[in-house]
């Protein structure tokens, strides 16, 4: 029978113990097209982690060929036999480049010496057992049935060269992110390994077991229908954690956790700060109030002057002020790492963990707050950072109406600013004076969280007279997105003089 005629007839009945392989392939698929459309993080990782995805989708369309053949019962030779290679050639890669993964999770800055016998190990070793299975028969001497829908193989003389490969290579994979959980690592690099090890120790466990089961002739489990699934979910808990700056915790969704205590009572006291909607004081009021908020030192500077909280130390005092002036974006130091090395070696040396632009095109309003190190130890999870955003968001309000209180006081500039700069002062005096956020204690965090935002978005509106185009220039965010927001939050403002469904207050 030629392979057209085994396609023809593979084709003709689903074997129902293929259905994991399949599901797996599509899931590859997925976790693929979403590393590939992932452009904010090109690196020795994510690159890695392609071809990883690569080969995984590889070995699924031969598990899926193999399960249909066996349904079939033809005998393994031939194409099954064939494909049967295969399997055992793209499992030595595919493993060794999780390894090379756990690595990059584990070590920061590995050493030389930590390189050389890792690299030497993974690519000496596995090239070595890769050679073999391409060229002898003396790892895999061939494959027979095993049981009734799948086959195994013969074990060749060398076959123990595989078995120590799997064994060693799936127990560095699970045991180096637990080294990586080690104290004085950024946070967001111990939740990568959490991550990873949650989903790496099914994974090993089970291929594990499988391997000194078949050594001792226990034909209970296969590789090819029970690792399928744990595998792609495996690999799309890494392609999260490697394509992406900011992960959850894990321990925050462990009941009773010593985490999920202290980000509660952190997001409880950034809320309730954001209910009362306190005076605006002076500049250093406010950076003193922010330090005691987010329990790290804080600096103000707006390009001629600057204040810091008193455990601010020298250092943060000291940042060039060019790279402020250049910078009109959030700049968290463990987010650039290896895009921005120089900025982040900068930012380490003067004791900086993040750097936030308040109006950074505003000629009397820009300020730019900078954080000390303790910021990231508390600030590192998508949630943190979406509550944390809405205080940053009141904070410019008021260092703004401080700013253009002082020119008008002193110098008049403040009628020279642009429309937008004295709109966004009346916004500032609106939430300060005007409006403040209703929130029930009885709701969930991201219920309150989105109140507070749609608070925000109706202050703007009415400050701006219903001109959505010019809310969203004083919001800082683009003219669709604020039409988003509207509509989630139920909010219209259909001309000018008009907004959220009643006149706008005039000014």
């Amino acid at each position: 029978m030629d392979n057209a005629s085994i396609v023809d007839e593979l084709a003709i009945k689903l074997n129902p113990y293929a259905l994991p392989a399949i599901l797996a392939f599509i899931g590859k698929l997925g976790v693929l097209y979403y590393a590939w459309r992932s452009t904010t993080r090109k690196n020795y990782q994510t690159r890695l982690f392609i071809v990883e995805v690569l080969l995984s989708l590889a070995l699924s369309m031969v598990e899926i060929i193999v399960l249909q053949g066996r349904a079939h019962d033809m005998a393994p030779v031939g194409l099954m036999a064939w494909l049967g290679d295969v399997y055992f050639i793209i499992s030595v890669p595919l493993i060794a480049i999780l390894t090379l993964l756990a690595v990059s999770l584990a070590f920061d800055r590995p050493t030389a010496g930590t390189k050389l016998l890792v690299y030497g190990w993974v690519y000496g070793y596995s090239g070595l057992v890769m050679g073999l299975l391409v060229a002898t028969s003396w790892v895999v001497a061939g494959f027979a049935p095993f049981s009734t829908y799948t086959y195994t193989h013969v074990p060749g003389p060398l076959y123990w060269m595989y078995e120590w490969f799997l064994v060693i290579n799936l127990t560095l994979m699970t045991l180096l992110p637990v080294y990586g959980l080690r104290e004085g690592r950024s946070e967001l690099a111990r939740s990568q390994c959490k991550l990873w090890i949650v989903t790496a120790t099914p994974l090993a466990t089970l291929i594990v077991a499988i391997v000194i089961m078949l050594h001792f002739g226990l034909t209970i489990i296969n590789s090819t229908v029970t690792v399928p699934l744990l595998l792609a979910l495996h690999l799309a808990a890494v392609g999260y954690v490697v394509h992406n700056t900011r992960i959850i915790d894990l321990d925050f969704y462990r009941p009773g956790s010593r985490v999920r205590r202290q980000k509660t009572a952190f997001y409880r006291r950034l809320l309730e700060f954001l209910q009362t909607c306190p005076p605006v004081g002076s500049k250093q009021e406010i950076v003193d109030r922010l330090s005691e908020l987010l329990g790290c030192p804080v600096a103000l500077a707006n390009g001629r002057t600057s204040c810091r909280s008193g455990d601010s130390g020298e250092l943060m005092a000291q940042i060039p002020l060019d790279m402020l002036e250049t910078n009109n974006r959030i700049i968290i130091a463990q987010e650039i790492r290896n895009a921005h090395p120089q900025v982040h070696a900068l930012m380490e040396r003067y004791e900086v963990a993040a750097i936030f632009a308040l109006y950074p095109y505003s000629r009397a309003g820009a300020h730019w707050l900078i954080l000390g190190s303790g910021f990231s130890t508390q600030v590192h999870t998508p949630m943190d950072f979406r509550v944390v955003g809405l205080l940053l968001e009141r904070a410019a309000g008021w260092c703004l109406d401080n700013t253009l209180a002082d020119l008008s006081r002193n110098s008049g500039v403040y009628r020279k600013t642009p429309n937008v700069e004295g709109a966004t002062a009346n916004f500032s005096g609106c939430i300060r004076s005007g409006s403040k956020p209703t929130v029930s204690a009885a709701l969930s965090l991201d219920k309150q969280i989105a109140e507070i935002e749609c608070q925000i978005i109706r202050d703007a509106l009415e400050c701006c007279e219903g001109r959505q185009a010019e809310a969203a220039r004083m919001l800082g965010i683009k003219a669709n997105t604020l039409h988003y927001k509207m509509r989630r939050c139920g909010i219209t403002a259909r001309r000018p003089g008009y907004s959220h469904g009643r006149p706008a207050t005039r000014h």
